[in-house]
């Protein structure tokens, strides 16, 4: 059963670079789901157990979704709300386009567009995104503050943050050292 207030953060395509090589669309994803989850009243499913339920309808990337399995996971995670976008980059500049979708219907409950922002202020990207879905779904913060920044909550630094989603990256390939050099370079370039 769906809850109430409960959405998928589906992965965004990166248009210019399908293979996401400076993490963009990924770090993207994983940050708004940090901050949405912050959202009292909102059920953010987890970025793993949409993967999980993809490999169990036969989805072979799990990085990113077919239009086709996109309605299914969603169903089979039981949330009432999916959200799908899309990255335009010119660099440094960033251009990102969301679509809210109502996962029973398939209807569209808004679209959003946000752009003139750096790679560089990526958090504050995230925060106005979040903002935007929080009031698309009519969810609001029962306190001032209870939303901190997501830049607050992971890292003020991009470049720590890439490094970070690259151990990931490597870690699930199963390249331990690869891997952890790559988290030590975000601690070095988070401090």
């Amino acid at each position: 059963a769906s809850s109430e207030n409960s959405l998928a953060m589906m992965y965004f395509e990166n248009i210019p670079d399908p293979a996401d090589k400076d993490h963009n669309s990924e770090m993207l994803t994983n940050l708004l789901i940090t901050s949405l989850s912050q959202v009292k009243g909102l059920e953010v499913i987890s970025r793993e157990r949409l993967q999980e339920i993809q490999k169990d309808l036969g989805g072979t990337d799990t990085k990113n979704l077919s239009p086709s399995l996109t309605g299914q996971v969603a169903k089979r995670a039981g949330v009432t709300t999916m959200l799908i976008g899309s990255i335009l980059q010119e660099k440094p500049m960033l251009a990102v386009t969301t679509r809210l979708i109502d996962v029973q219907s398939g209807k569209i409950i808004s679209s959003q567009q946000v752009t003139n922002f750096s790679v560089n202020n990526i958090f504050s990207l995230v925060d106005s995104l979040s903002s935007l879905i929080q009031n698309n779904l009519q969810v609001k913060s029962s306190e001032p503050g209870e939303i901190k920044s997501v830049a607050d909550v992971t890292t003020k630094s991009p470049e720590a943050y890439r490094a970070y989603m690259e151990g990931i990256e490597l870690d699930e390939k199963i390249y331990w050292k690869e891997a952890s050099a790559a988290f030590l370079r975000a601690i070095d370039l988070d401090n």
